[in-house]
């Protein structure tokens, strides 16, 4: 049992000379995605009208989720947190519950918030950098909810199909969809 144990970990594995490419063959690339949508979602974006000084001050902003906002003035990234045992949260607004971290609804209220930070700050339009795909639906979403263009992203059938039910259920439900930009008041990295 202990041997067994000791083998089937990676470093061990390598220190016994043990060829880890044969071991691998069995990881496809689905099992990938469902570790990087699930445990280790993440989205960066940058204003598409950025000019970048020395001097931007990075801010980190906590998410209602508890994931870590870092506000790099013209730019933007976020990153699930890694801890396995945080704490249940519920987001204020749609009184939904979460788990902190990489699940779905973590990912979705911190979007949200990215996209309320992006309209805050002004900008028309973002490009996204790199992300994980829910995290890029996600804030496709939002940035349609919130009325600015996202380039770097062509959305798929079932992302349209999203929006829409999305916007459907809002409508039937008496809910406000679209929102209204927020007012910005000399904020780093608005226009």
């Amino acid at each position: 049992m202990l041997e067994d144990s000791l083998i089937s970990n990676v470093w061990t594995q390598r220190s016994l000379g043990i060829d880890l490419s044969k071991n691998l063959t069995s990881v496809k690339n689905s099992d990938v995605e469902y570790l990087c949508n699930y445990l280790y979602p993440f989205l960066q974006l940058v204003n598409s009208s950025a000019i970048f000084t020395d001097e931007t001050p990075i801010k980190f902003i906590t998410s209602a989720a508890g994931w870590i906002i870092h506000d790099y003035g013209e730019a933007v990234s976020v990153s699930a947190p890694h801890d396995i045992n945080a704490n249940q949260g519920q987001d204020e607004e749609s009184g939904l519950s979460y788990k902190n971290g990489g699940g779905v609804m973590g990912q979705i209220a911190t979007s949200y918030e990215l996209a309320n930070l992006i309209a805050t700050k002004g900008w028309n339009d973002a490009e996204l950098i790199a992300g994980t795909p829910l995290m890029k639906r996600f804030i496709w979403i939002d940035s349609k909810r919130y009325g600015f263009e996202l380039h770097g992203y062509t959305p798929e059938a079932g992302d349209e199909r999203c929006f829409e039910r999305l916007h459907k259920q809002a409508q039937e439900n008496g809910e406000i969809w679209e929102l209204a930009k927020p007012k910005v008041e000399n904020l780093a990295g608005a226009e």
